[in-house]
């Protein structure tokens, strides 16, 4: 199995968030999501996975001041994780 070596990307364009009381490297961007026959976007943090271990729904993402809710995880099956945010 290939596993890609995450390192160089998030040392170049990751910010560290604070996630359920640890500090995390991820990305911070706007993702694509949909409820039913609804499709938008929303603020989404990627990160490493082994990094949120024990993450849920509700928990809190804080990063330059800005509190986001945790609304929903994906996990890609390859090491990283999507948070799907709220804005506090």
């Amino acid at each position: 199995m290939f596993v890609e070596d995450t390192g160089l990307f998030m040392s170049d364009f990751a910010i560290t968030a604070r996630i359920a009381g640890n500090d995390v490297a991820g990305i911070l961007g706007q993702g694509y999501v949909e409820s039913g026959f609804v499709e938008s976007s929303a603020p989404v943090f990627t990160c490493r996975s082994p990094e949120i271990d024990g993450v849920v729904h509700g928990n809190t993402v804080t990063t330059d001041g800005a509190v986001y809710k945790i609304r929903g995880i994906k996990p890609d099956g390859m090491g990283m994780t999507t948070l799907i945010l709220e804005l506090q």
